[in-house]
């Protein structure tokens, strides 16, 4: 585990790959496999039967048109029904994967701890308890928040491609005009990539001046109040605590 958490001493402005971040991550989705098999599993119902919804309110509105009300009580039921699928498939990949990301934080949480005590007492002359508190704490926290909007990123996706076959089976020539708007959705994805990459990085920087500001003025508020300093403390965590508020 050693070299998972190898870098913790550099600074914020270390770049890594999309790739390189999902290879570091990989060990801990390798200890977890059987809550990522049933979330994917998951997922995949809730998409079909997602997919299944337009064809059941096509067969209910011919069904009304043509005066088949048994026929159209019936495409109704399925309806309703397949609603009560997609629920209960979210519900169970929701569950996963709040177990999964709960287990996967608590994991990282323990390793970085168990590295952090390894390390000598220059390390810690180089490195702030508030920087070092946002590591362990709140970036393990953005971790798993970003595992719960992959999976919802993961749905949309499958639902997007699987109408996508539907409306070639459709009219293939409208299916290809509509898919005309994908450059630019994936253009636009690209350079909001970037700045979202920036902005978080500022937020961490921020969040970890701040946990350090706090730590600082706690652990010496005897000296702080021995020498009248309340006031000047508080105007430089206001200062700090303004930056945090400018990046979210």
């Amino acid at each position: 585990m050693s070299s998972f958490f190898s870098n913790l001493e550099t600074d914020y402005d270390r770049e890594y790959s999309d790739f390189q971040l999902l290879k570091r991550y990989g060990f801990y989705l390798s200890q977890h496999k059987k809550h990522l098999t049933l979330i994917i599993l998951s997922i995949l119902s809730a998409t079909g039967f997602t997919l299944l919804i337009p064809f059941a309110l096509q067969q209910g509105i011919d069904n009304i048109i043509a005066g088949e009300n048994e026929l159209a009580r019936t495409s109704a039921l399925i309806f309703f029904g397949l609603y009560i699928l997609i629920w209960l498939s979210d519900y169970f990949r929701n569950y996963q994967n709040t177990k999964f990301t709960a287990y996967s934080t608590q994991s990282i949480r323990n390793d970085l701890f168990k590295h952090v005590q390894q390390h000598d007492l220059a390390f810690f002359d180089d490195n702030t308890s508030g920087s070092l508190q946002s590591r362990i704490m709140d970036d393990t926290q953005e971790l798993s928040e970003f595992v719960k909007l992959s999976g919802e990123f993961l749905v949309n996706l499958l639902i997007a491609v699987g109408t996508a076959f539907v409306l070639f089976y459709i009219d293939a020539r409208l299916t290809l005009l509509a898919l005309t708007v994908i450059p630019f959705l994936a253009l636009a994805a690209l350079v909001f990539r970037k700045i979202a990459r920036k902005m978080s990085r500022d937020w961490r920087i921020t969040i970890s001046n701040l946990n350090q500001s706090f730590a600082e003025n706690v652990a010496g508020i005897r000296i702080s109040r021995s020498f009248a300093r309340e006031q000047q403390s508080w105007r430089e965590f206001d200062k700090l605590n303004r930056a945090n508020y400018s990046v979210n």
